[in-house]
């Protein structure tokens, strides 16, 4: 097993591990791979990030995590709005 270090304050990791408990899982650990796994598997509906060098997929899930953390997030049927409008 590799280790895997995310720098965060400690306010977002309140907010992330309060989200992980909601969603039910056990752990920020148990969250953030079950998050990882899915975008590995396409499952997470991402941009086409091959063209993305390692300091931009980086950047972007910096920002990304930012925004969940923040409380920048939308509800599920926005979302499908936001989609179907693209």
């Amino acid at each position: 097993m590799t280790d895997l270090v995310l720098h965060m304050t400690p306010e977002q990791q309140q907010r992330i591990e309060a989200t992980a408990r909601k969603r039910g899982y056990q752990s920020l650990d148990d969250y953030l791979l079950a998050l990882a796994e899915l975008d590995a598997q396409g499952d997470l509906m991402l941009k086409d990030t091959d063209d993305l060098t390692k300091e931009q997929l980086e950047a972007n899930f910096r920002q990304g995590l930012h925004e969940v953390v923040s409380g920048k997030t939308y509800p599920i049927d926005q979302l499908w709005d936001m989609v179907d409008a693209e």
